[in-house]
């Protein structure tokens, strides 16, 4: 039946959920040793993670919106409302899995908010790296314009001007 499909999708998409939290984590503590080599690595592992969860959304709103029509219902329904629709001896399983769910992606969510200010840090930091070797170049134009003197001013950027 329908609803045991759907459980079993529930139960692979939070197993999944599980996962990507670890890399998620696992990219935290990359991100912060600086280790560009597995910031990479399991940046590639989220992202088909990521993608494998989509895939798994995708089945289940097709496994829901079958139920809801079975149920009576019209169009799109949330897993909420599913399980209101539900005989009630399937719902404390539905139920739990929904509660885990949620709880899952708020650890997730969490985490991935730390990374992005993590990335940010770091991508601020390589903007103001590049910035400072092209204010250089100007410094350097003596080196190549085969004795024509150059007299523009040097931009200096050696403090954080954010701050």
């Amino acid at each position: 039946m329908h609803l045991d499909r759907l459980k079993t999708v529930l139960d692979k998409e939070l197993a999944l959920h599980a996962h990507l939290l670890e890399t998620a984590q696992a990219l935290n503590e990359a991100l912060k040793k600086r280790a560009v080599d597995e910031v990479h690595k399991v940046s590639l592992h989220y992202d088909e993670t990521t993608m494998q969860i989509e895939r798994l959304e995708e089945q289940r709103l097709l496994l829901s919106d079958a139920l809801a029509k079975h149920y009576g219902e019209s169009g799109h329904v949330n897993l909420r409302t599913l399980i209101a629709l539900m005989p009630a001896d399937k719902r404390p399983e539905f139920e739990e899995l929904q509660r885990n769910m949620k709880l899952k992606i708020g650890e997730l969510t969490r985490i991935n908010t730390s990374n992005k200010i993590l990335l940010e840090a770091s991508l601020s930091t390589i903007a103001r790296t590049v910035e400072m070797m092209t204010l250089t170049e100007n410094k350097l134009a003596g080196y190549k314009s085969l004795g024509q003197k150059d007299t523009k001013p040097i931009q200096r950027a050696l403090f954080n001007q954010i701050a």
